[in-house]
């Protein structure tokens, strides 16, 4: 079953047992993606093979770039809406960081 723990798009997530593991050569921008492969020895036994790696297509990559460049202007234009309400009512703001709530 393929993992949905990452967001390199529909073309990865189809891959069988997709892991959400990046290569440390391709920067941690989610260029590629790797695959567990097992292999029968002739006497029947089930072994681990090699990793398998499948680079991502550059659409998927651009996209999911893009989102997060959008997700992050949303939450730049929520704060400021945030602190010019904040400011109105004459109150401090203090906006929520590193897995802090407001």
């Amino acid at each position: 079953m393929p993992s949905q723990c990452c967001d390199h798009g529909k073309e990865a997530a189809l891959l069988p047992k997709h892991r959400c593991k990046l290569c440390p050569t391709a920067g941690g921008g989610g260029l590629i993606v790797t695959e567990n492969t097992e292999i029968i020895t002739k006497r029947g036994i089930k072994k681990n093979g090699n990793l398998l790696y499948t680079l991502v297509p550059m659409q998927v990559v651009t996209q999911a770039y893009y989102d997060r460049q959008f997700a992050k202007a949303d939450l730049a234009a929520a704060q400021q809406k945030a602190k010019a309400k904040a400011e109105k009512l004459g109150i401090q703001f203090i906006p929520a960081g590193n897995g802090q709530s407001a």
